[in-house]
């Protein structure tokens, strides 16, 4: 038996489809296939299957719809057919991994990367992988809210792999052949720039030179009229090399000498994913050059988003985000920035660094996530006529892909920092500074479930270690609020303006602005502030992550305009400075590197 997903919704037995009833009972096993082997709550699964009105007999309708799916799944009584349980607080469907299709593609482009060193192994996993799909993931279920995340999941993991397919076909020497099917693939996705750099690159080998670049600058022109951003940074080194062309384009034939498929291969990857500038370096190492100097660090451009690596303290990459991006965080394996230029949230790819989705907000100025769904913390504008956004949150939720605005505090005109956001364990709480109020959100409506009875003019919220807390820059305090009776418990005399925290490695971290800008140590056990590390310039942003404590400044000062400090949580000292050129603002640590949003000079 097979339930397969990757287009028009079916269960196969056999070879013969099994008949699984009307359109709400197919979309809940569906879901439960979707999340195979994991519990899910019964309200879920009624959220789910009615999220606009339920009925009253909700319940009981779905345990009919479970008790007729019992009986279609093991009505041949295979024992190894997949079967829902009843596992409390809900419903689980037990099956083997491999008989649902978007776990065995999966499970191959895995085996696809493993085989890196091996092109044309590489290449037969990735068609097998692409071979299971039938048409638009979950196409039954296209206008269906539970589907829609998953849908646009899976369509960006199949076009991923299949650029990884058109790599592998790359390191094989299939140049000519592909030209063809990437015209067609850059049609259909003009702004995909991945696919645009592979075309260029067949084309170049096929000896056209001239339409190699061409297609260069058209897609210059479209990213600039559609978006407003220049081509990124592997696109414009893709050109350069194809205008002095580099040798490191003419990647040798594939030969009966296995290790040059393996070095064809490697170089191909690094083109497609760490872009010109490393297969440049790849090669060098790979033809067993001598005396070469070593890869030029990645350059940091405005308004993008910097990515750190902390085991060599060095930029390794560098994604244009366009606008004047403000903040930054992670939650359910993906990266949020947002940026207050075009008023826009980016879900990063922390793997690609590809953008997945983008949607608009009202001024976005400060960031949470968690449990699947992304905060959003308003301010006003000062440019241009903008609905008022201080003192307003917003909800976005990755599974229905809709945004709920909630106000938690008033409006002022003209002040463009009024509302800041945390979420995490400790619930999702919102400061408004106008107000001079904290509040608990409801994390399934967005709606305010409770407020802090003391004033605090917060200018930044945290939550860790069994706490909320919040900085207060103009009583010079960090407050900490007990999040279940939302009461202030301490108030934690800061100096400098505390405006930023971050909670971690056994302490609050601070970031105070004047006069002696830095960050703070506060001891949670004593309440109290135990040390100041002094950064570079004007502190910004702290972050806590990889054993470290991270923070941004970003005024001229000894390290130069725009810098990343980090910080040994154990002695309280700066152990590295890295430089950025820019503005680093907000700073997060997920995914075992360290992202900065950088804005303008």
């Amino acid at each position: 038996m097979e339930i397969r997903l990757l287009g028009p919704f079916e269960v196969v037995d056999d070879g013969r489809s099994v008949q699984l009833g009307g359109a709400k009972q197919r979309a809940l096993l569906a879901i439960l296939a979707l999340h195979a082997n994991e519990v899910l709550p019964a309200d879920q699964l009624i959220d789910e299957l009615w999220p606009e009105q339920q009925p009253a007999s909700a319940r009981n309708t779905l345990q009919g719809y479970v008790s007729r799916l019992r009986r279609a799944l093991n009505g041949n009584g295979d024992g190894d057919a997949p079967t829902i349980l009843y596992r409390e607080p809900g419903y689980v469907l037990h099956a083997r991994p491999d008989l649902v299709d978007t776990n065995r593609f999966e499970a191959l482009v895995d085996s696809a990367h493993r085989s890196r060193s091996d092109p044309e192994r590489a290449a037969v996993a990735l068609r097998d992988a692409l071979g299971l799909w039938r048409g638009a993931a979950l196409s039954d279920f296209a206008y269906s809210s539970f589907a829609q995340p998953e849908i646009a999941r899976l369509e960006e993991l199949r076009l991923v792999a299949l650029e990884d397919r058109i790599d592998a076909d790359l390191a094989c020497g299939r140049d000519g052949d592909l030209v063809p099917e990437l015209e067609g693939l850059v049609a259909e996705h003009p702004l995909r720039e991945r696919l645009r750099g592979q075309l260029m690159l067949a084309l170049y080998r096929s000896g056209r030179q001239a339409e190699a670049l061409a297609v260069y600058r058209e897609a210059r022109v479209r990213l600039d009229e559609e978006l407003g951003l220049e081509p990124t940074r592997e696109l414009r080194e893709r050109e350069r090399a194809i205008l002095v062309q580099d040798p490191a384009l003419d990647v040798p034939a594939l030969g009966t000498n296995q290790s040059v498929g393996r070095r064809r291969w490697a170089v191909i990857a690094s083109l497609g994913a760490l872009g010109l500038a490393a297969a440049v370096v790849a090669v060098v190492i790979l033809r067993g050059e001598s005396g070469s100097p070593p890869p030029a660090p990645v350059a940091v451009e405005a308004h993008s988003l910097a990515v750190v690596d902390p085991a060599s303290n060095a930029v390794v990459d560098d994604i244009q985000i366009g606008g004047w991006p403000r903040a930054v965080t992670a939650s359910d394996g993906f990266v949020w920035v947002a940026a207050t230029g075009d008023d826009r949230v980016r879900q990063i790819d922390p793997v690609s660094r590809l953008a997945l989705h983008t949607f608009r907000a009202t001024t976005p100025l400060d960031l949470g996530a968690g449990n699947g769904v992304v905060w959003i913390a308003n301010g006003n504008s000062f440019d241009g006529p903008k609905p008022p956004g201080g003192g307003t949150v917003e909800r976005f939720d990755l599974r229905t892909r809709k945004l709920v605005r909630t106000r938690v505090g008033p409006a002022v005109p003209g002040n463009a920092e009024q509302t800041v956001i945390a979420a995490g364990a400790e619930g999702v709480w919102a400061g408004n500074s106008d107000e001079a109020r904290v509040y608990r959100l409801d994390p399934r409506s967005g709606r305010v479930a409770a407020r802090v009875g003391e004033l605090v003019q917060v200018a930044g919220v945290a939550v860790g270690g069994g706490s909320v807390w919040a900085a207060d820059p103009v009583n010079d305090v960090v407050v900490r609020i007990d999040p279940k009776t939302a009461r202030v418990v301490a108030r934690i005399p800061v100096a400098d303006g505390p405006r930023r925290l971050a909670v971690g490695e056994g302490a609050v971290w601070v970031v105070g602005e004047f006069p002696n800008s830095g960050v703070w140590r506060i001891d949670p056990k004593a309440n109290r502030a135990v040390a100041h590390v002094s950064v570079p310039a004007r502190a910004n942003w702290v972050a806590v992550g990889e054993g470290s404590v991270w923070v941004t400044s970003n005024t001229p000062g000894h390290a130069g305009p725009g810098s990343l400090s980090r910080i040994d949580p154990e002695t309280s000292r700066i152990v590295a400075t890295i430089a950025l050129g820019f503005s680093p603002e907000g700073v997060i640590v997920a995914n075992g590197l360290v992202w900065v949003v950088v804005g303008p000079m």
